[in-house]
């Protein structure tokens, strides 16, 4: 069985799974694509926080700032997909304000390149270090 299967059915259990119609299905692949994101990005985030002697494994991959963009944009993911009978008005303005960060985050770090100035975002979870690609900008 397939880890998408094995998801599904751990947050869905077996026999929902079999009385779901494809176009259901369909609409599952974005909240599973939401938790494999804020997983994998919160994993990275951890290991940038709590085990800095292992950053050398996951900075040439992933920085902190770009891990905590990723988990911002996997949650305004999974709200914005989510069932509208839950709490329509919670998960909008959740997935709406987790986006305007990303948004915010995306514009400090654009204008850091274009004008040549320098905010620090990434370093305000965790001190980089210097490696060969990040010495180019």
């Amino acid at each position: 069985m397939s880890n998408c299967a094995e998801i599904l059915l751990s947050f869905y259990g077996n026999k929902m799974m079999k009385d779901l119609s494809f176009e259901n299905k369909i609409k599952l692949i974005p909240k599973i694509c939401s938790i494999v994101g804020f997983f994998t990005s919160s994993t990275l985030l951890l290991i940038w926080l709590v085990y800095p002697e292992l950053k050398g494994f996951s900075a040439t991959s992933m920085k902190a700032n770009t891990a905590l963009g990723l988990m911002f944009a996997s949650l305004a993911l999974f709200f914005l997909k989510s069932d509208p009978e839950d709490s329509p008005r919670l998960h909008l303005k959740l997935g709406y304000g987790f986006s305007l960060i990303i948004l915010l985050l995306g514009i400090a770090t654009l204008s850091q390149y274009l004008f040549g100035i320098e905010l620090r975002i990434d370093e305000l979870l965790a001190t980089d270090f210097r490696n060969a690609e990040s010495s180019l900008f």
